[in-house]
């Protein structure tokens, strides 16, 4: 599929769901967005909050091993600078945590970055968006946890303007590539 299709469809179909998703944290309280967050949270059309699908591996239970690695960091993690910051105190309670997954820190810190106006400023590739990023950038390999935007084509970059939004349509549409 050509790459204008797949961003059409993404816009159309996808995107929507990471906008709420955005739009809810950067709206909650602190303490409302550190909670949803733990969880991975999302709303749904009806504005109920639930655990993302992607995350259903890792589940309530082992979200809720995180809660104490988590509340020893509140201070840390609301004056975080940068997202980069954010997801480095996300990576520490992941690592804290036996299977908690790497994605669950790259959307914790997605999540609460958006309720503190921090983004990433590269795209962070994970398994969905990291096989995405190898088909679209005909790539057998990438060893690298994130991508700078210049990797990218210009037309992509141009429509989804930013990391976090590229490294959803990589991960939703991987297989156009």
């Amino acid at each position: 599929m050509p790459i204008t299709q797949s961003i059409e469809h993404y816009q159309k179909h996808e995107r929507g769901n990471l906008d709420r998703m955005i739009k809810y944290y950067q709206q909650a309280s602190f303490d409302e967005a550190l909670e949803s967050a733990t969880f991975s949270q999302t709303p749904d059309e009806d504005d109920n909050l639930k655990m993302d699908t992607h995350q259903n591996r890792v589940g309530y239970k082992k979200s809720e091993e995180a809660k104490p690695y988590i509340e020893v960091r509140v201070e840390r993690i609301s004056n975080a600078k940068s997202w980069n910051e954010l997801f480095t105190i996300a990576e520490e309670i992941r690592n804290s945590v036996y299977e908690l997954g790497h994605l669950w820190s790259y959307d914790f810190a997605l999540r609460v970055g958006a309720n503190l106006g921090l983004y990433p400023d590269e795209v962070f590739l994970h398994r969905g968006a990291k096989e995405g990023a190898r088909r679209l950038l005909h790539k057998p390999r990438i060893s690298s946890r994130s991508l700078p935007l210049t990797d990218f084509p210009d037309e992509l970059v141009k429509a989804l303007k930013h990391p976090y939004v590229i490294e959803g349509f990589l991960c939703c549409r991987k297989d156009d590539f």
